[in-house]
């Protein structure tokens, strides 16, 4: 069941944004255009943040895939989740964005429940059986999403590949933009 749902997470919040697209649309909330162009920063701030994560990734990296090496360096020297700290902070933005008050807490409760409860410890029951010790020991010493310790992470494994980035990101790109007119539409 992990599995399955790890493996569809993209889509899980894909369908929360549609859903709260469709309610701001229902709602008549209407958003400023100064405030969507606040909006439309940070998320575009976000995408280039996860074009930085995912240009350390291969997919060697992939749970559902082999994982042949533990990737440390870059923003993974600071967090272990960057980019699900990323899809957290979208999703703020785009909730925001809908002007629904109630729909905050129904994302962090989502994100806690799908993100927190599900996709990383799946994620990471993998990492400790591929890379044991290993990864234990980073697990240890670097926060899951927030950087709350000074310093970070000496191991380094990993390089940085923008092409790598985009490529993984396409998608981003595409529903920002999508869902960034959606909102000031609607």
């Amino acid at each position: 069941m992990k599995g399955w749902i790890y493996r569809y997470r993209a889509g899980f919040f894909r369908m929360f944004l549609v859903t709260v697209l469709i309610s701001k649309y229902l709602s008549g909330k209407s958003l400023l255009i100064r405030e969507w162009v606040v909006l439309c920063a940070i998320l575009w701030m976000c995408v280039l943040f996860r074009v930085w994560c995912a240009g350390f990734l291969d997919d060697a990296c992939d749970p559902t895939e082999h994982g042949r090496r533990l990737i440390t360096s870059g923003p993974y020297s600071y967090v272990r989740n960057p980019l699900y700290f990323a899809t957290f902070v979208m999703g703020m933005v785009y909730v925001i964005m809908s002007g629904i008050v109630y729909a905050m807490l129904v994302w962090i409760i989502y994100f806690v429940v799908l993100y927190d409860r599900i996709v990383v410890q799946y994620e990471e029951e993998f990492l400790e059986t591929r890379f044991g010790d290993e990864y234990r020991e980073y697990r240890k010493s670097v926060p899951r999403y927030l950087p709350l310790r000074l310093g970070r992470w000496k191991g380094g494994a990993g390089q940085f590949r923008l092409k790598e980035g985009v490529r993984n990101e396409i998608s981003t790109f595409v529903e920002t933009a999508g869902l960034s007119f959606g909102f000031l539409l609607a």
